[in-house]
């Protein structure tokens, strides 16, 4: 696709687009919610391999746990020819993230809320008391 795609939660994706929408100014740019245009297809064996990028698709390694494969952003009348290339079966979106939270790979806004308290990994040094 000419431009960039972004994945993110479909109940976000206009709040999405609202959100850039304010920072872009006076920049010559479009910014649109295509969701409806677009399949995500995650792809999750042992060595899960992308057919590869074509003109209205896009494919990457999941960058949170390399466990949770690629995924493939397409356009949604070539989805089925991808997933019959890669040899992938459909699934129910319940299998995936059932996958996800073996990875335990949390979704923000699914898995947790505002109550959360993300971990840090802060390394703490000299004599510190914790009362």
């Amino acid at each position: 696709p000419d431009g960039f795609l972004l994945d993110c939660p479909a109940p976000k994706s206009a709040e999405l687009v609202k959100r850039l929408s304010m920072y872009k100014l006076r920049a010559a740019i479009g910014i649109k919610d295509v969701s409806e245009q677009f399949s995500v297809l995650a792809l999750w064996a042992k060595d899960p391999n992308s057919p590869g990028e074509t003109a209205m698709t896009c494919s990457f390694r999941d960058p949170r746990h390399p466990s949770l494969g690629v995924r493939i952003l397409a356009e949604q009348r070539f989805a089925s020819d991808i997933a019959a290339a890669t040899n992938g079966a459909a699934a129910a979106p319940q299998a995936y993230h059932a996958h996800r939270i073996a990875a335990r790979r949390p979704l923000v806004h699914v898995d947790t809320d505002d109550r959360t308290i993300r971990s840090s990994s802060t390394r703490v040094s000299g004599d510190t008391s914790m009362t």
